[in-house]
């Protein structure tokens, strides 16, 4: 079920500060409870507030989780989904020319991540996942071709988590 989620992009794209101020501390104490779309759009919040470590910092978490529902979700339509998510952060739509202000956001994350990848990956293990991590099959071909649905789960998934995770350590994101 992704209402949560939905509810809370709804209302940090809003047009009631307070509502999204109150939005973006409740989901801060339970990022757990929200999925990688949802984090990027409260990440969005806080870059708009000027708290651009916070926002890297929550980016980070939401790319690395969509990252791994994306591979657990096992339906290759929904691979470009993190691709999509960093656009969005950099407000830098698809296929258009990097602005000098994406660029900035892009070159400024990249700087984050080269100190403090680790971080991120403690940040994961540290937040228990309570969402709906299937939410990658509402954006796949999946839903149109009637394909079955075979997300990972249990030890599968946590594979998947580990194996991003060591990933994430090693590379350039």
């Amino acid at each position: 079920d992704v209402r949560t989620s939905n509810q809370a992009i709804d209302t940090l794209q809003g047009d009631s500060i307070d509502k999204a101020d109150e939005m973006a501390e409740r989901m801060e104490k339970a990022l757990g409870n929200y999925n990688p779309p949802a984090l990027v759009q409260l990440a969005l919040y806080f870059k708009e507030e000027g708290q651009t470590q916070k926002a890297y910092r929550l980016f980070s978490l939401a790319y690395m989780r969509a990252k791994i529902d994306v591979q657990a979700s096992n339906d290759r339509s929904t691979r470009d989904i993190p691709g999509l998510l960093l656009g969005t952060f950099a407000k830098h739509a698809p296929y258009s020319d990097v602005t000098p202000a994406s660029e900035r956001t892009i070159k400024g994350l990249q700087a984050y991540l080269k100190v403090n990848r680790n971080k991120t990956v403690e940040l994961d293990l540290a937040t228990p996942r309570s969402y709906d991590t299937r939410w990658p099959l509402l954006q796949g071909m999946g839903k149109y071709t009637q394909a079955p649905i075979n997300v990972a789960t249990g030890a599968t998934y946590d594979a998947i988590i580990s194996e991003v995770h060591e990933t994430w350590v090693k590379e350039n994101v």
